[in-house]
Protein backbone atom coordinates (compact mmCIF):
# COMPACT_ATOMS: atom_id res chain seq x y z
CA UNK A 1 0.00 0.00 0.00
CA UNK A 2 1.31 3.43 -0.89
CA UNK A 3 0.57 6.77 0.72
CA UNK A 4 0.40 10.27 -0.71
CA UNK A 5 1.17 13.31 1.39
CA UNK A 6 -1.23 16.23 0.95
CA UNK A 7 -0.76 19.68 2.41
CA UNK A 8 -3.47 20.77 4.86
CA UNK A 9 -4.26 23.82 2.71
CA UNK A 10 -4.78 21.62 -0.35
CA UNK A 11 -6.95 19.18 1.60
CA UNK A 12 -9.12 22.00 2.94
CA UNK A 13 -9.55 23.41 -0.58
CA UNK A 14 -10.53 19.96 -1.91
CA UNK A 15 -13.08 19.54 0.88
CA UNK A 16 -14.52 22.98 0.15
CA UNK A 17 -14.87 22.20 -3.56
CA UNK A 18 -16.44 18.85 -2.71
CA UNK A 19 -19.03 20.50 -0.47
CA UNK A 20 -19.89 23.05 -3.16
CA UNK A 21 -20.28 20.30 -5.76
CA UNK A 22 -22.44 18.26 -3.41
CA UNK A 23 -24.68 21.24 -2.70
CA UNK A 24 -25.00 22.07 -6.40
CA UNK A 25 -25.78 18.46 -7.29
CA UNK A 26 -28.49 18.31 -4.64
CA UNK A 27 -29.98 21.56 -5.95
CA UNK A 28 -30.00 20.17 -9.49
CA UNK A 29 -31.62 16.93 -8.38
CA UNK A 30 -34.28 18.79 -6.41
CA UNK A 31 -34.86 21.10 -9.38
CA UNK A 32 -35.37 18.06 -11.62
CA UNK A 33 -37.83 16.60 -9.11
CA UNK A 34 -39.67 19.92 -8.90
CA UNK A 35 -40.48 19.83 -12.59
CA UNK A 36 -43.04 17.13 -11.86
CA UNK A 37 -44.79 19.55 -9.42
CA UNK A 38 -46.05 16.57 -7.43
CA UNK A 39 -43.02 16.44 -5.20
CA UNK A 40 -43.01 17.34 -1.51
CA UNK A 41 -39.79 18.57 0.11
CA UNK A 42 -38.98 18.53 3.79
CA UNK A 43 -37.59 21.44 5.77
CA UNK A 44 -33.94 20.51 5.27
CA UNK A 45 -34.20 20.15 1.49
CA UNK A 46 -36.09 23.43 1.29
CA UNK A 47 -33.43 25.19 3.39
CA UNK A 48 -30.74 24.00 0.99
CA UNK A 49 -32.72 24.83 -2.12
CA UNK A 50 -33.67 28.34 -1.03
CA UNK A 51 -30.39 28.93 0.82
CA UNK A 52 -32.37 29.91 3.92
CA UNK A 53 -32.05 28.92 7.57
CA UNK A 54 -34.75 27.03 9.45
CA UNK A 55 -35.61 30.25 11.25
CA UNK A 56 -36.02 32.10 7.95
CA UNK A 57 -38.33 29.35 6.63
CA UNK A 58 -40.35 29.61 9.84
CA UNK A 59 -40.78 33.33 9.17
CA UNK A 60 -41.82 32.69 5.54
CA UNK A 61 -44.40 30.12 6.69
CA UNK A 62 -45.86 32.31 9.42
CA UNK A 63 -46.01 35.39 7.20
CA UNK A 64 -47.91 33.43 4.55
CA UNK A 65 -45.20 33.85 1.93
CA UNK A 66 -44.58 30.11 1.61
CA UNK A 67 -47.31 27.48 1.76
CA UNK A 68 -46.62 24.31 3.76
CA UNK A 69 -48.15 21.13 5.11
CA UNK A 70 -47.48 19.71 8.57
CA UNK A 71 -47.65 15.98 9.32
CA UNK A 72 -46.57 14.49 12.66
CA UNK A 73 -44.72 17.70 13.58
CA UNK A 74 -42.71 17.58 10.35
CA UNK A 75 -43.06 20.39 7.81
CA UNK A 76 -43.33 19.72 4.07
CA UNK A 77 -43.41 22.12 1.14
CA UNK A 78 -44.93 21.43 -2.25
CA UNK A 79 -42.34 21.80 -5.02
CA UNK A 80 -44.72 23.93 -7.09
CA UNK A 81 -45.10 26.37 -4.17
CA UNK A 82 -41.34 26.63 -3.79
CA UNK A 83 -40.94 27.25 -7.52
CA UNK A 84 -43.61 29.95 -7.33
CA UNK A 85 -41.81 31.60 -4.39
CA UNK A 86 -38.50 31.54 -6.32
CA UNK A 87 -40.16 33.16 -9.35
CA UNK A 88 -41.66 35.90 -7.18
CA UNK A 89 -38.26 36.60 -5.65
CA UNK A 90 -36.65 36.90 -9.09
CA UNK A 91 -39.20 39.58 -10.08
CA UNK A 92 -38.45 41.75 -7.03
Amino acid sequence: MSYIEVKEETLNRLLEVGEKLSSKLLSLLIDQEMKSHNTWLDNQDTCILLKKSKKQLYYLRNSGKLAYFKLDNKVYYRAADIQEYIEKQKKQ
